[in-house]
C-alpha cells in the first residue's frame, strides 16, 4: 500500500476524533487552528511509522497511535480530552487501516 494512501486513512481518522472538538461552540478559534495545525503532523507520524511496521497486529497499531498522541499531550499540544478522543477514535477503526494495508 502507498504512503498517500495510508496517510488518507489515518488523517480520516484523525478527523473524525477531533471533529466534535473543533465544532464545539466552547472552543475558541485558536484551538482550532492549533488542533488542525497538529492534525497534520499527527497523521504523518503515525503514517510513517505504521508503514514501517511488518506485520501490523491491534496491539503494535494501538501502541503507535498511544505513543504518538501521548507524545503531543505532553508537549501540551494537546488537552488530555482531545488525545483521549483522538485516540478512541484511531482504536475504533483499527479494521478499516488494516484492511487497507492489505
Amino acid at each position: 500500500m502507498s504512503k498517500d494512501l495510508l496517510k488518507g486513512m489515518v488523517i480520516g481518522a484523525v478527523i473524525g476524533a477531533t471533529a466534535g472538538l473543533l465544532f464545539a461552540p466552547k472552543r475558541g478559534e485558536e484551538t482550532r487552528k492549533a488542533l488542525m495545525k497538529n492534525l497534520e503532523k499527527i497523521k504523518d507520524e503515525i503514517a510513517d511509522k505504521l508503514s514501517h511496521v511488518g506485520k501490523m497486529t491491534k496491539e503494535k497499531y494501538d501502541e503507535i497511535v498511544d505513543k504518538t498522541i501521548n507524545s503531543y499531550c505532553e508537549a501540551k499540544e494537546l488537552t488530555d480530552e482531545e488525545a483521549e478522543n483522538m485516540k478512541n477514535k484511531l482504536h475504533d477503526n483499527y479494521e478499516k487501516i488494516k484492511k487497507a494495508l492489505e
